[in-house]
């Protein structure tokens, strides 16, 4: 990641999540990928209903971009 008129670094994120949730995780992003008239995501939403997963309640939101308001720089 790089800030305007900052030093690149690089940023790293622990996710920690029951096994059973793998295929869940496989099936919702093939599902992030399809457009809506394949079934996909439908136009407009950004993230999948919360859902009961290996006992934790989890979503999958896209967040694509989501950061340059704060001023980064994609290379």
């Amino acid at each position: 990641m790089k800030f305007k008129n900052k030093p690149e670094y690089l940023s790293l994120y622990q996710f920690d999540a029951p096994l059973e949730i793998l295929p869940w995780f496989v099936d919702k992003f093939d599902f992030f990928l399809k457009p809506a008239s394949q079934g996909g995501l439908p136009a407009g939403k950004i993230a999948t209903e919360k859902e009961l997963v290996g006992g934790e309640y989890i979503l999958l939101i896209s967040a694509m971009d989501a950061g340059n308001a704060r001023g980064w720089v994609f290379n």
